[in-house]
């Protein structure tokens, strides 16, 4: 009895995803990033601006510095950007902005109201 030459990952299931719970997996990879990214720009870019003064013998000016941090701090932004225009995949509206009001903490869209996690089939209202 022959083996085909690749490895099964398990079975397959021609059932597609819950589009809910697909959205809720990007959200949660555009926050994870948004806050990787504000938290890592300022202690690396202090970083190098330290271990500069070892290596070279003097420490990096303001243009150098910002050189070295800009990259992080444009990231940084732009994931802020991502994880804040995230639409609910039940109302179609910004997840974590309702107006003139943002935020980034929230569990439920301040709009309709579900929480993250919730599938497709099930009605905010009895959402956990």
């Amino acid at each position: 009895m022959s083996h085909p030459p690749y490895r099964s990952l398990g079975p397959t299931s021609s059932v597609p995803p819950d589009p809910y719970l697909v959205a809720w997996a990007e959200l949660k990879k555009h926050r994870i990033r948004r806050w990787i990214a504000f938290f890592v720009w300022a202690p690396l870019a202090g970083f190098v601006f330290s271990a500069s003064e070892k290596l070279v013998g003097h420490p990096l000016g303001r243009g150098e510095f910002f050189a070295v941090s800009l990259p992080f701090v444009v990231a940084a932004v732009l994931f802020l950007v991502r994880a804040s225009n995230f639409r609910c995949p039940q109302c179609g509206n910004r997840f974590e902005a309702q107006r003139m009001v943002s935020y980034p903490l929230t569990r439920r869209c301040l709009n309709c109201g579900i929480r993250i996690g919730t599938p497709k089939n099930t009605v905010a209202s009895d959402a956990p």
